[in-house]
Order: C-alpha cells, then sequence, then structure tokens
C-alpha cells in the first residue's frame, strides 16, 4: 500500500522531473509543470507524446523536483501514473489549480497551442 505522503516534498515546487520507461527498461526524464493534490502529482501533456505512450505500455514511474530545464535537485521517488481524460471528474481540483497559478504563463501557453492538438491529464500516486 503506498503512503499518501510520500509526495509532500513536493509541496511548493512548480516542475517534477517524471522519469517513464522504455520497453528496454531505459529512463526517459522529462521536466512537467504540476499541480499536488490530495497527494497525487497531476500534470497535461500531449495526448500523443511519448512520455503518453511509455506510461499506457508501463505505468510505473519515478518523480524528483526539479527546475523548469530538467536538473533535478532531489532524490527520486517510485510512482504509479495513469492517464486521464479532460472529462474525467478527478482532473477538475488539479485544473483549478494550475489555472490560478499560471498567471502569463498558462495564458501563454494556451495561446501558443495549435487548436487541433489534444492534450490529456498525467495522474502519478506513491507506488
Amino acid at each position: 500500500m503506498s503512503d499518501p505522503g510520500a509526495f509532500a516534498s513536493l509541496e511548493g515546487e512548480d516542475h517534477v522531473s517524471l522519469a517513464t520507461f522504455r520497453r528496454d527498461g531505459r529512463a526517459v526524464p522529462t521536466a512537467l509543470w504540476f499541480a499536488l493534490h490530495e497527494g497525487a502529482i497531476y500534470a497535461r501533456s500531449q495526448a500523443a507524446a511519448g512520455k503518453m505512450k511509455r506510461i499506457r505500455n508501463r505505468g510505473d514511474v519515478q518523480v524528483a523536483i526539479c527546475d523548469a530545464a530538467g536538473v533535478v535537485g532531489g532524490p527520486w521517488m517510485d510512482g504509479a501514473a495513469r492517464i486521464l481524460d479532460d472529462s474525467d471528474p478527478l482532473v477538475a481540483p488539479p485544473a483549478a489549480v494550475l489555472a490560478s497559478t499560471s498567471g502569463e504563463r498558462g495564458r501563454a501557453r494556451g495561446r501558443s497551442r495549435a487548436p487541433d492538438v489534444r492534450l490529456a491529464w498525467i495522474e502519478v500516486r506513491p507506488a
């Protein structure tokens, strides 16, 4: 059973490095802007992104505090990831958190996003 407070060290951070795993076991780290809600990490990404494919194939991941460039600044923690659709009720609270903290950065990202790019949510819970 996982510890719901395992990601408490991420409180107040803006970015997390999410390491997903290829079929051969090699880790692929990616810096993500995220929200922490009820002990889980939530982030958005393009639905067709490589990390989404890797999560669909293998849901075990690792996360660590990082900066916007992906430079890790803390220990890696094990997690279990899954992909959620915008219609899932679980994404409403973290979506509100991300919207309230994004400011100009979030509005700029929204304007630059092509209308035909499909986004999905990543949920990571402690493993």
